[in-house]
C-alpha cells in the first residue's frame, strides 16, 4: 500500500513537472488564467511572463458566470503597485489586478480584461515551480538506478523479476 502511494505521488509530480516545462516558455508568448468565481470571491491561477500567480480577491462586481472559467490574459495581472515584500508572498491584503470575463458567450477560451480588486497574491517564478516539483521524481529515478547498480555488484539481478 505504501509503495503504491509513493508511485502515485511520483506520477503526479512527474505530470506537474511536464506541465511546468511546457508552461514556462509559453507564459512568455501569451498569458493564461484559470478562475473559480463565487458571488463575492474569485480564486485565480495566472501564468504570465515566467511567473505563476495564485490570487484570492474579494470582488465588488458580480461575475458574469459563477463557477469555473478560463482564458487568455490581455492586461497585467498581479500586484497593482507593489510596495512591500509581504505583498509578494500573500501575507497581507493589497490592491491586485485579476482577470475578468468580458463576453462569456465566446466559449471557454474567451479573452479577458483585468479589473482591480482587494486580495492576496502569491507570485512564484516558473523555474522555482519546476525545481520543486521535479526534485522528487528525479531523485527517485537516480536512487533506483544506484540501487540496481549496487545490487548488480553484489550478485543480485533485480531486472529479472
Amino acid at each position: 500500500m505504501n509503495r503504491l502511494f509513493v508511485n502515485v505521488l511520483l506520477a503526479v509530480f512527474s505530470l506537474l513537472l511536464m506541465a511546468g516545462i511546457v508552461q514556462w516558455p509559453s507564459s512568455y508568448l501569451s498569458g493564461h488564467w484559470l478562475a473559480f468565481r463565487r458571488a463575492d470571491v474569485s480564486y485565480d491561477v495566472v501564468s504570465q511572463r515566467g511567473y505563476i500567480l495564485f490570487q484570492r480577491a474579494r470582488t465588488q462586481h458580480q461575475p458574469l458566470a459563477v463557477g469555473w472559467s478560463r482564458g487568455e490574459c490581455v492586461g497585467d495581472e498581479g500586484l497593482a503597485s507593489p510596495s512591500s515584500l509581504f505583498e509578494y508572498f500573500g501575507l497581507i491584503d493589497t490592491t491586485i489586478r485579476i482577470p475578468w470575463d468580458v463576453v462569456p458567450t465566446l466559449g471557454p477560451s474567451t479573452v479577458a480584461e483585468s479589473i482591480q480588486a482587494t486580495g492576496r497574491n502569491i507570485s512564484i517564478p516558473s523555474w522555482l515551480f519546476i525545481v520543486l516539483v521535479g526534485y522528487p521524481p528525479l531523485s527517485t529515478i537516480v536512487r533506483r538506478i544506484r540501487e540496481r547498480q549496487e545490487a548488480g555488484r553484489r550478485g543480485f539481478d533485480l531486472a529479472k523479476n
